[in-house]
């Protein structure tokens, strides 16, 4: 008998009411100030101060979609530690990476052509009969919302378009 001693859960869902949310989100971040960093493939609004409260902005507009993933995951109270938007121009790309020290860490999809790659994720150990490297995409568009343990490595293919690939990431811990 096959019994699983380990998995890894990540939530998942779609926006509701997407369109107006962008709308509103995108109105409150149009002056936000993007960088691109030394070593890095992509402009970020992470590291620049100057940026109004992202956090605030995430709560406020998305209180639903977190409030579905604490009562799912039967968290009373939750704390974004950090919250930033990631650029991707063409051949931008992100290499694998985990967030640390934070309990769980999101992805928000906000532009995505059906033509883009979502995020790629790395299991934790290799596949058991062959020792190849795990990787899994969940399949996503504009208003997917992803929130994964915090700890799991993950990267972005580079951008083959054009067109920008825009999300907003985020670090949180949650408590019982």
């Amino acid at each position: 008998m096959i019994e699983t001693l380990f998995s890894i859960d990540a939530f998942v869902t779609q926006v509701k009411n997407w369109k107006t949310k962008k709308k509103k989100l995108k109105e409150h971040i149009k002056d936000f100030k993007y960088h691109r960093r030394n070593l890095t493939s992509f402009e970020t609004t992470r590291f620049d101060k100057s940026n109004i409260n992202l956090t605030d902005i995430l709560l406020n507009i998305f209180y639903d979609e977190f409030n579905l993933f604490g009562n799912e995951c039967g968290f009373k109270n939750m704390n974004i530690v950090d919250s930033w938007i990631a650029k991707y121009k063409q051949h931008d790309y992100q290499i694998a990476h985990h967030h640390g020290r934070v309990m769980y860490s999101g992805i928000l999809y906000l532009d995505l052509d059906k033509k883009q790659n979502s995020t790629t994720f790395i299991a934790p150990w290799p596949n058991e009969t062959n020792g190849q490297t795990k990787l899994r995409k969940i399949e996503c568009k504009e208003g997917t919302l992803i929130i994964f343990p915090g700890h799991l490595l993950h990267f972005v293919e580079p951008n083959l378009l054009k067109k920008e690939r825009n999300i907003i990431s985020f670090d949180m811990n949650c408590y019982e």
